[in-house]
């Protein structure tokens, strides 16, 4: 058997080049020779991650590759650049080649004659700050979404990815009260909060059940045409975005497709995506022309920027930038003024905006993508919720999210594998600051109770089980070159545990002081970041009284997920799993899947009539010909 190594670099003159090596003589299909310098063969080790929460899971690199450099002929390699690029270790056994590894270059020294390529496995490669946006702080106001030098430039755009609740927005245009919450396009806001009040269009009037498609809308918009043909809505279950067929009329939205779920009297209804494009969100009619004090019916007004300016009507209502009163016009625009009804209640300034509401603008706020606008200056805190959607629907997923996380980082997932996590429920990231890709990894394995690990470059996810009843490989005691015991239990301190407590349906700001008026079961939700989900075994605290509890802070969203989450857990975890390591020839190793369940037969540890276990990890050592694999059951 060959073995063959190739990374990616760049030579002194930055120009890319694959360095082929091998441990003895080899060509490729294209002619290509390989120069066999390879000294020793690497160790291959595969370990799932599941974030943390159990101590049985570790991760470890592929170790070191050494190449020989007796008489020099690799020194040329000090003026190449490796590192974080592409390694790939691969055996040839005489026929076929076959990839072992693929993962990056973490270093390469020169030692006792040796060229030394330090190799990480991908999974340790996301040990990367995640990528993210910033702001470039070039606003030119009343335009611009990116705020401006001495705001938010440099900051973090923030992401949104699954479903995510009460979320502080960042104020992008302060004349034009445009916030943002997510830098990505399958955003859609779903909700908008000011100081816990949710500025609501309109509310559903009546129950509907599955399959219906006329709702009865009772208005508490300022313009009842809020809600036109075409329009995406979202009522406040948060559950699914439908098209409008015919607009509201009369009290009445007839539906494109029938309800998926029933539909409760007084749910709202949020118009999702109002503007078209960032240029709409921006739109503005027509500024103050000069300051006018409180009391002025008469006002003055001029041009906007926007090229096709649309007049101000008898009977109109508008806004004024930052300001939060309605006021009816009464005289329409005509020789630069307009006339309202009853004066204004407050002064407004030189160069407010004036706005017409339900035209280009909604009664209360508007979205397009991961921002939106509101029609008036907030009274506090201004928080919403928002989903990513694409065109087959909600992306909220548990798999779901961690796909479009792995795509951020330019990875694949197994497709099996993300609708195994998918089964777990809906959840939601919110990322704003610096992580690295790993953590956030690591926050939706721990949220579902689930691992990830590599085969090549391919994401493969799993959920914690039991093993199956019925083994896909057999270790028996003739090919059991060794084997250890660590724990008898999964808990921290190796003992089977006696509970779960559950952390769930996490909201991103938390408010102890909100408005008099917000409803007293969403004013107590407020000051909670979590709510919390027990279950336990009073049996197993009595058999093993130093037992302890499994704490789990989870990102799933609905109470049904996290009660299945600690249905499936805790009969895992409350009877005993020993986690081993069993040594076996290489020669006779079974087929290594991640996942899988073996059955070990051997008179050590007593397993003479056989224990299922589930495979978590294994290391391929071809210097001595054996392979450790990692099992616990």
């Amino acid at each position: 058997m060959t073995i063959l190594f190739t990374v990616d670099a760049l030579d002194a003159n930055n120009v890319e080049e694959t360095l082929r090596f091998s441990d003895g003589k080899y060509i490729d299909g294209s002619g290509i020779p390989y120069e066999p310098y390879i000294a020793d063969a690497p160790i291959i080790s595969v370990m799932a991650n599941d974030g943390g929460l159990f101590d049985m899971f570790s991760e470890r690199s592929i170790g070191d590759i050494a190449l020989h450099n007796i008489d020099g002929s690799l020194n040329y390699l000090a003026d190449y650049a490796v590192d974080g690029r592409t390694a790939i270790v691969s055996w040839f056994d005489g026929a076929t080649v076959t990839q072992r590894f693929i993962g990056t270059v973490g270093g390469m020294n020169d030692a006792n004659d040796q060229v030394i390529f330090s190799l990480k496995a991908l999974q340790e490669a996301l040990n990367i700050k995640h990528p993210m946006e910033v702001y470039a702080g070039t606003n030119m106001l009343p335009a611009g979404i990116e705020g401006t030098d001495d705001t938010i430039k440099g900051n973090n755009k923030p992401k949104v990815l699954g479903d995510c609740r009460n979320i502080s927005a960042v104020l992008v245009n302060s004349s034009l009260q445009i916030y943002q919450v997510s830098s990505r396009d399958d955003c859609r806001i779903t909700a908008v909060y000011d100081e816990g009040v949710l500025l609501a269009h309109n509310q559903v009037h009546g129950l509907h059940g599955v399959g219906a498609v006329s709702i009865a809308v009772d208005s508490h918009g300022i313009d009842t045409v809020d809600i036109a043909a075409g329009a995406e809505i979202m009522f406040s279950n948060h559950k699914t975005i439908y098209t409008v067929q015919t607009g509201l009329i009369e009290g009445v939205i007839v539906l494109a497709s029938g309800l998926t779920s029933s539909v409760p009297n007084n749910a709202y209804i949020e118009v999702v995506n109002f503007y078209a494009d960032a240029a709409a969100l921006q739109y503005t009619d027509y500024f103050v022309d000069g300051n006018h004090s409180k009391g002025d019916a008469t006002i003055a007004v001029v041009s906007g920027v926007a090229p096709d300016v649309e007049a101000i009507n008898v009977g109109d209502q508008i806004i004024f930038s930052n300001h939060l009163v309605v006021y009816t016009v009464q005289v329409g625009l005509s020789d630069g003024v307009i006339v309202i009804k009853k004066g204004l209640l407050e002064d407004i300034n030189d160069g407010d905006i004036v706005q017409v509401v339900g035209v280009k603008n909604p009664a209360f706020w508007g979205g397009f993508q991961g921002y939106f606008r509101l029609t008036a200056k907030p009274l506090g805190t201004v928080t919403c919720d928002a989903v990513s959607i694409n065109d087959s629907g909600l992306i909220h997923k548990a798999g779901d999210v961690f796909e479009l996380v792995a795509a951020e980082a330019g990875l694949a997932v197994d497709t099996g594998s993300v609708t195994e996590f998918n089964s777990a429920g809906v959840l939601g990231l919110y990322i704003s600051g610096n992580m690295t890709t790993k953590e956030l990894f690591n926050k939706i394995a721990v949220s579902v109770a689930g691992y990830y690990h590599f085969i090549d470059s391919i994401i493969y996810l799993n959920l914690l089980a039991a093993p199956t009843s019925v083994a896909d490989f057999v270790i028996d005691d003739s090919q059991v070159v060794s084997i250890d015991r660590t724990a008898n239990g999964l808990g921290d301190n190796g003992l089977p545990i006696y509970g779960i407590h559950c952390k769930y349906d996490r909201i991103e700001t938390v408010q102890n002081e909100v408005a008099g008026y917000v409803p007293s079961a969403r004013r107590q939700r407020l000051k909670s970041q979590y709510r919390l989900m027990t279950d336990k075994d009073d049996a197993v605290l009595t058999r093993h009284p130093l037992s302890i509890p499994l704490e789990i802070e989870s990102l799933l969203r609905y109470t049904f997920s996290a009660s299945d989450l600690l249905s499936r857990l805790l009969p895992i975890v409350k009877v005993r799993r020993d986690v081993v390591t069993v040594i076996v020839p290489r020669s006779e190793s079974p087929v290594l899947v991640i996942g899988s369940t073996g059955q070990i037969i051997t008179p050590k540890l007593g397993y003479s009539s056989g224990r299922q276990m589930v495979l978590i990890g294994y290391t391929i050592d071809d210097s001595s010909r054996e392979v450790k694999l990692l099992f616990y059951g």
